[in-house]
């Protein structure tokens, strides 16, 4: 398996693309769709919406109402009925219609009532979903396309074996999964694609990655794009890595500031 090593080189080609082809007016903003279930917590849902917005994109969140108890601004808060579902469910629905990416995120497990809600969405959207649940896609028939949020809890790798015993592991998972895989570990992320088997996209780190922050900027970079999952996707998570890697030591408003100057 050949790596794909991430490089801290600012001024690295690829870099550049895909950093001064972003839109430069709020008017060509992407909106982008945050759905979650109550097991994750406030911090998680707020940093992503933070770095969107600060990537000057649009944000639609969806929540349980019993999630955030009025901590945090939602668009839609989806309200639990007495029998399995939520009352409101074609409002919820409708606040993501005009999303290109939607990041979903389950936590460790899935309640019947988010579970019905994200069934019914994944039957009328198209575009592309990003969640740590895989299962959800597994009796329904979406025709959009998709990226798995993994980590050690559903990947069990022995790191003593190396880098590419774990990749292997990514890779089979991708392939089990149909999908393309970001795989966090404490320091380091792991990008496969399960269409390209030979390639993958390594993001190293001396701090803790959260992957709140490098799926904040993933989903930031990739809605810049007319078809978000491309070939080429990896590259942008070679980005999305540099992007979470400066913000960790000098803050998201320089990662803002950074990116302005590149226009």
């Amino acid at each position: 398996m050949n790596n794909m090593q991430f490089r801290l080189d600012s001024s690295t080609k690829d870099f550049d693309e895909i950093f001064f082809n972003r839109p430069v007016s709020k008017i060509q903003a992407s909106w982008v769709g945050i759905v979650t279930s109550k097991n994750v917590t406030i911090k998680e849902v707020s940093s992503i919406y933070q770095i969107i917005n600060e990537m000057s994109h649009n944000t639609a969140l969806v929540a349980d109402e019993r999630q955030f108890h009025d901590a945090f601004a939602v668009d839609v808060s989806l309200k639990p009925k007495k029998t399995p579902g939520y009352s409101n469910i074609d409002d919820g629905i409708e606040s993501l219609r005009n999303c290109k990416i939607i990041i979903f995120l389950a936590g460790k497990e899935l309640n019947s009532d988010m579970e019905l809600f994200m069934i019914k969405l994944l039957d009328n959207f198209k575009g592309l979903i990003i969640t740590d649940y895989p299962e959800i896609f597994y009796d329904v028939d979406f025709v959009g396309q998709k990226i798995i949020i993994a980590d050690k809890n559903k990947i069990k790798s022995n790191y003593n074996f190396g880098l590419n015993h774990t990749a292997g592991l990514v890779q089979s998972y991708a392939q089990e999964n149909k999908s393309p895989v970001v795989f966090f570990d404490k320091n380091q992320i792991i990008c496969l694609d399960n269409n390209h088997k030979d390639t993958a996209c390594i993001v190293n780190s001396k701090e803790t990655i959260l992957r709140e922050d490098f799926i904040g900027f993933l989903a930031s970079l990739m809605s810049d794009k007319k078809i978000p999952l491309e070939a080429d996707w990896l590259r942008y998570c070679q980005a999305a890595g540099y992007l979470t890697r400066k913000m960790q030591t000098e803050g998201l408003r320089s990662v803002k500031k950074y990116l302005e100057e590149k226009f």
